[in-house]
């Protein structure tokens, strides 16, 4: 929450959501499948119920530059914020470092586009499909909502439970676009796709144009080196929207 109140404030028009589904059913934001890298235990998200997860300490390897764990303990500038041993920044709570359900950040950000990552496989992650969808519909957000998964399978579930939402390919099917020129099915036109992935350069002027004149939006998330500059460069190459890890230095970019 922390980071949404954050970069809503700089002005930024979509919030970006990396969902799993817990042990007890909640759907809650978090990138990957455990915890060890942001907090002060090492949970499997899946495996734990909400309750556990959210009593975590989340900013516990969080630093104002990186989240690594090799750096001094000065360095933690948001550590034990959470437990109540440091406190908040003005204007946040405690709750504001915790890892929280989908269903809170939905309440708080009622304008806001949510750009929504299921993350896990097929069939696992058809039950975190499921509670999305249903949330969406609760809060007659659907209009507001592009959804994505790495796998297609998921993408293809969901459209299909959900078919007015907005969607965004998987790896396999942008995969075939990038390389092949192969068009994404009509309901998923929004792409979504790195500078740079394993190696290959992906967004280029060249795939710009090929999207372009595919009917395809052209959203870009960067995968390092994230600065003013770089965004700038992503701009001017064609990029319609940038997932960026620095709000503050995308909002100014895209401002001139």
């Amino acid at each position: 929450m922390f980071g949404y109140i954050t970069s809503a404030r700089l002005g930024v028009d979509v919030l970006d959501f990396d969902l799993w589904l817990t042990a007890d059913g909640v759907l809650v934001v978090h990138h990957d499948s455990d915890t060890g890298r942001t907090a002060d235990q090492n949970l499997i998200v899946t495996e734990s119920t909400f309750d556990e997860l959210h009593a975590l300490d989340n900013a516990y390897w969080f630093t104002e530059t990186c989240t690594c764990t090799d750096q001094p303990e000065s360095a933690y500038v948001w550590r034990g914020v959470r437990t109540g041993e440091k406190s908040p920044p003005v204007g946040f709570t405690a709750e504001d470092f915790a890892i929280t359900s989908f269903e809170t950040v939905l309440q708080t950000f009622p304008g806001w586009i949510l750009n929504i990552e299921i993350k896990g496989k097929a069939p696992e992650a058809f039950a975190a499909a499921d509670e999305l969808a249903r949330i969406l519909d609760e809060y007659d957000a659907l209009d507001r909502a592009v959804v994505t998964s790495f796998d297609d399978e998921v993408v293809t579930y969901f459209h299909e439970i959900a078919p007015t939402v907005a969607m965004t390919p998987g790896l396999d099917v942008s995969t075939q676009f990038v390389l092949g020129g192969v068009a994404p099915p009509d309901w998923a036109r929004i792409m979504q796709v790195p500078p740079v992935y394993e190696g290959l350069e992906v967004f280029t002027p060249a795939y710009v144009s090929a999207a372009k004149a595919a009917g395809l939006v052209t959203w870009v998330w960067p995968n390092g080196g994230e600065s003013y500059e770089l965004y700038r460069e992503l701009l001017e190459i064609g990029a319609d929207g940038i997932n960026a890890a620095r709000p503050e230095e995308a909002v100014r970019a895209l401002r001139g």
